[in-house]
């Protein structure tokens, strides 16, 4: 059996322009054009030029099988060539540049997304006890305002003087009876008016006892209203007998009166301060008037009296002060 040609390039013999690659079993795809006498970059290695094809050699219509990998045409193929093979066979997607690189058909590194995933990753691990103090911080808080509010509260039902006190300040609805100081009724300064449908009675009357059951302080008025002050001291009581509309002087005013009559009066918010007369009700069936006033905190000031006859009496400017007329037929500013 005759030998096989060696690996080269020898003329293509389906076309005679041409130079196909014999890789010394069968022919190639590997073509290119076929150089001209004297072309020292023809890249043949004095390949033979043959019209025929080599000994034994598979027919070029028939393909080489691609079960064996066909040897690489030489490196030093020219530039010129290079495009030449590069003319894409039938079925193949031609490329814009025949010199650009093959595209590659690996996904471009995500190196950068995978490290950013990583980290929303981490994120999200971290989320949760994140969001737990964040909670924890709000109810901190809240639990602080709380406190500040609880520790104010007992302060504002102690105030009983100041002009922000709601009409009634106590526990439970306030009527004749005793009431414990501190549970039932707050400390303050409180009016009520004479209930002129008690049978028997016919006059306010309010008092105060310490837990001996000793009086601390009473008033009591058989018209008009009565205007009383609870002082703070613990286990005593406060009792209202014959009154109606109890409540916190501060909601009950009776400004600029006009006139003046029997009864308790603020002065500053009701009773101007001023110099007065009374004239004692001569009719009545106990003759006897007086002119008294008191502190805002129910001490003693000042007190006039008469069993006849008129009483001038001066109200000092001492706000939230209390004065009481009683027994007058009629009281004038002077």
């Amino acid at each position: 059996m005759t030998q096989s040609p060696t690996p080269n390039w020898y003329r293509d013999p389906s076309d005679s322009t041409l130079m196909r690659f014999w890789d010394g079993t069968a022919w190639t795809d590997h073509t290119k054009p076929l150089p001209h006498p004297g072309d020292k970059n023809s890249g043949t290695d004095d390949a033979p030029l043959s019209d025929q094809p080599p000994v034994d050699a598979t027919p070029i219509t028939t393909p080489p099988t691609m079960a064996t990998p066909a040897k690489e045409p030489p490196v030093d193929t020219p530039r010129e060539d290079v495009r030449a093979s590069a003319v894409p066979r039938e079925g193949e997607k031609p490329s814009t540049d025949p010199l650009s690189p093959p595209e590659s058909t690996t996904a471009p590194s995500d190196k950068p997304g995978k490290k950013a995933s990583q980290k929303n990753s981490a994120d999200k691990k971290k989320s949760p006890l994140s969001r737990l103090w964040v909670w924890i911080a709000i109810l901190v808080v809240i639990a602080a305002i709380l406190a500040v509010l609880i520790k104010l509260l007992p302060v504002v039902e102690k105030d009983g003087f100041g002009a922000s006190q709601s009409p009634s300040s106590s526990a439970v609805p306030l009527v004749n009876g005793d009431f414990h100081v501190g549970t039932d009724i707050t400390p303050g300064v409180y009016r009520a008016d004479i209930d002129e449908s008690a049978d028997g009675i016919g006059q306010c009357a309010i008092s105060q006892a310490d837990g001996n059951q000793e009086t601390l302080d009473a008033q009591a008025a058989p018209q008009g209203s009565v205007i009383f002050t609870v002082v703070d001291m613990e286990k005593s009581v406060v009792t209202f007998t014959g009154c109606t509309s109890i409540g916190l002087a501060q909601g009950k005013l009776r400004a600029n009166p006009d006139p003046v009559t029997n009864g308790y009066w603020l002065v500053g918010d009701e009773l101007p301060a001023a110099t007065y007369r009374g004239i004692v009700d001569t009719e009545a069936v106990v003759i006897f008037a007086t002119m008294t006033q008191t502190g805002p905190d129910g001490t003693p000031m000042k007190e006039e009296y008469s069993k006849g006859g008129d009483i001038i009496f001066t109200v000092d400017d001492v706000p939230g002060s209390v004065v009481a007329f009683l027994g007058f037929s009629e009281i004038v500013t002077v």
